[in-house]
């Protein structure tokens, strides 16, 4: 086979391309996300990776998703027609993933933790108690790119985003195969007659009314205009703005933080002279 050599390039810049949110350093903190990239940095493409990474970091990738057993995206490279990227692995079957959702939703522990966003550890070994594989055994890559390489950096670009969203998501890895979050997340303890619901009070009046306030001129609220809010929400998915969700949004934070400031002031104020 014919393997003609490609020179580096430069990519046609893309406005409003999804870009890493990651700017520097490693793409994913999670270890099951650092396996997925592991994938592709296991490939033998040498610069091609490093010029994936660049694609990923500078959002040359203009659209991406992600469904049951595939990974779609348009990347744009130095030609003007984006290049059509699919990655595709195996999902499990329908009694695969029945097994699978009895074993995890009866396990508290389990539920608690991916629903913080964390994927144990020990997950593999409860996958391969089910006779199943977290990770699939398969992956198949292909890019419309004149570039012999399969992976190529189009292909890893797509690969290094996909880890970035696994890193915020762990349940984005059970979706790629094939298992409904909800499947697993559901106690198989819950009985509908077990536990009944209340009913709400028929009062609306008394709906909307809520609790007392605490008297701010005796204790009032502490105003910070750091942006802890916003980092506590972590990464954003799929990000395509130029400088990070917590720069991007961090002045407007700081605005609102700043007029709350001035507003809660002039209450305080305004109380005080009324009780003079």
């Amino acid at each position: 086979m014919s393997r003609e050599w490609f020179p580096p390039s430069r990519p046609l810049d893309v406005e409003g391309g999804i870009r890493a949110q990651s700017r520097t350093g490693a793409f994913a903190d999670g270890w099951w996300a650092q396996r997925w990239i592991q994938v592709v940095e296991s490939s033998n493409i040498g610069a091609r990776l490093g010029r994936g990474k660049n694609y990923a970091r500078r959002g040359q990738v203009m659209d991406l998703h992600l469904d049951s057993g595939s990974v779609t995206a348009s990347v744009q490279g130095s030609r003007a027609e984006p290049y059509y990227v699919t990655i595709s692995l195996d999902t499990l079957s329908d009694s695969q993933r029945e097994i699978l959702a009895g074993a995890i939703s009866s396990i508290a522990l389990y539920r608690a933790q991916l629903l913080a966003g964390h994927l144990p550890e020990d997950t593999e070994e409860l996958f391969a108690a089910c006779g199943i594989s977290l990770f699939p055994a398969h992956i198949a890559t292909s890019c419309s790119c004149p570039d012999w390489s399969n992976p190529c950096k189009h292909i890893a670009a797509v690969f290094y985003l996909v880890g970035e969203e696994l890193d915020r998501d762990p349940l984005l890895l059970f979706r790629l195969r094939g298992i409904e979050p909800q499947d697993v997340l559901t106690d198989t303890d819950e009985s509908d007659d077990s536990s009944p619901t209340q009913p709400l009070p028929t009062d609306q009046a008394a709906f909307w009314e809520g609790g007392a306030f605490p008297d701010i001129r005796t204790s009032p609220p502490h105003v910070t205009d750091e942006p802890e809010l916003l980092r506590a929400l972590g990464k954003f998915p799929l990000w395509r703005g130029r400088v990070s969700p917590l720069e991007a949004l961090t002045p407007a934070y700081q605005r609102a933080a700043q007029r709350a400031k001035d507003t809660l002031e002039r209450h305080l104020d305004g109380t005080n002279r009324s009780d003079a």
